[in-house]
């Protein structure tokens, strides 16, 4: 498994993911692939819920490419989100 980091974008939205940095030859394209996206929904600070992003309704893709420029900032997430990041990946 790749490299686990909290993803919070400018939109408010939050995910969870394994990534890879591309390098693109042309400007404005994706520059960053998620691996294995979650949403996650937290509530007062809280996680409550990781849901698979985009739904697999839409998509069984496991993979989005991603614009640098609209992620707000990118952190580590702790231990327990990470498990509970793992475990959802591997089910």
């Amino acid at each position: 498994m790749e490299e686990v980091q909290l993803f919070i974008f400018e939109n408010g939205l939050t995910l969870i993911s394994e990534y890879r940095e591309i390098i693109s030859s042309d400007m404005g394209d994706p520059d960053i692939i998620l691996v294995n996206p979650f949403r996650v929904d937290m509530d007062l600070g809280q996680v409550i819920n990781l849901y698979k992003y985009p739904e697999s309704k839409y998509t069984d893709a496991t993979q989005m490419k991603v614009h640098r420029d609209k992620i707000l900032t990118i952190v580590k997430p702790n231990e327990d989100l990470i498990k509970k990041y793992k475990n959802e990946v591997l089910h």
